[in-house]
């Protein structure tokens, strides 16, 4: 078993001797065709991957990671995935990704371990893992999907709402000083990035777009969660769901914690059996429109192709 074992290694690696532009190609390919898909399940699918596909993508990644011909290079690609994998799944147990992102980002990783050369910049990236451009990257996507879709939906659902006060009544001073720090958080780090490296037209645009989308999110943070969460009874909760607890009343909050065991943001398969066998009657703010993440990791993936880590617009290379 071992002999076969490493046999169909030989093969990978004979295959990347034989052709390794094409499969250079094909790797490009392959991963923007499963992030495509992640893409059409998370919004056509109820934010529902199939777990089969998921685990699948996994597995055609490491298959692919083994077609590189260097053992060195193998054991990196896999120490990136592993490692991606950990801090993702830290990251799904708080509720700030999903399962599916995770396993995503890993099969990603396998498929394309090292950013390559863009094509439409002649940027160095340093040997730099791909993840690292590809978490930049799809953040700064999610940071304009929140000005361009999110604020306006949130404005729209409060309006529709009724609440007292409106928006207004939703952002508190803290909101506002939180704010005032971050905005000077960032005045004073581009100036001090002017001042040193220089700062061309990109890399002012895009530290335009970090810091407003940054001001954006910590100031009308709690207008956002409301367009994003539906008040729900235990029955139309699924696993895998998030709760927003910052929603939730502190009494009913600590009774929950209290009763059921593990109780938090995530719900767990445990967790949501006990929610049931308790026949908790309250209704829970859980996020059933919060942003299909594999949209900015899908256009993360593409920018990373055609232009590099985005943060290396910055400096002056």
């Amino acid at each position: 078993m071992i002999l076969y074992g490493f046999g169909i290694l030989e093969t990978f690696q004979m295959l990347a001797v034989v052709a390794p532009s094409a499969l250079a190609q094909f790797r490009l390919a392959a991963a923007l065709a499963i992030a495509l898909i992640y893409l059409l399940l998370d919004v056509f699918n109820g934010r529902n991957v199939p777990s089969v596909f998921a685990y699948a993508t996994l597995v055609f990644g490491a298959a692919m990671t083994l077609t590189y011909a260097s053992y060195p290079y193998i054991e990196t690609s896999a120490l990136v995935a592993i490692i991606v994998i950990a801090i993702g799944y830290v990251f799904y147990r708080i509720g700030q990704l999903g399962a599916a992102d995770v396993i995503e980002f890993a099969a990603i990783s396998l498929i394309i371990p090292v950013q390559g050369t863009p094509f439409l910049l002649d940027i160095p990236q340093f040997g730099f893992p791909l993840m690292l451009s590809l978490l930049i990257n799809a953040g700064v996507v999610a940071l304009v999907m929140v000005i361009v879709y999110y604020l306006p939906l949130s404005i729209r659902t409060i309006r529709n709402s009724k609440i007292k006060g409106g928006i207004d009544s939703l952002i508190t001073r803290y909101d506002i000083i939180k704010t005032g720090f971050i905005l000077a958080v960032y005045i004073i780090f581009a100036a001090m990035l002017a001042l040193t490296v220089g700062l061309g037209p990109a890399g002012i645009a895009l530290i335009g777009i970090i810091a407003f989308g940054s001001i954006v999110i910590t100031l009308f943070e709690r207008p956002l969660i409301y367009s994003m969460v539906r008040y729900v009874p235990v029955s139309k909760i699924d696993e895998g769901d998030i709760i927003e607890t910052k929603l939730m009343d502190r009494r009913q909050l600590s009774a929950l914690k209290r009763s059921i065991s593990g109780f938090d943001r995530l719900v767990t398969p445990k967790v949501l059996a006990q929610l049931k066998r308790r026949k908790v009657k309250s209704r829970m703010p859980v996020y059933k429109n919060a942003m299909p993440f594999a949209v900015p990791i899908f256009f993360g993936l593409v920018l990373s192709i055609m232009f590099g880590n985005l943060i290396l617009l910055i400096l002056p290379i």
